[in-house]
């Protein structure tokens, strides 16, 4: 493998990572504001 292909799969690695950590703060982020009624809205009209 050389440098290139090891960084680009690292970077891609991270922003994985990042993303599912991410997730559920927002999720305690949005509660902690008082617009925890939104979080069923989105589940549902994301769904579709």
């Amino acid at each position: 493998m050389n440098e290139d292909n090891m960084l680009t799969r690292g970077l891609i690695g991270s922003v994985v990572a990042a993303v599912c950590c991410f997730t559920p703060l927002l999720v305690v982020v949005v509660a902690g504001v008082g617009l925890s009624a939104y979080i069923g809205w989105l589940d549902t009209r994301c769904s579709r």
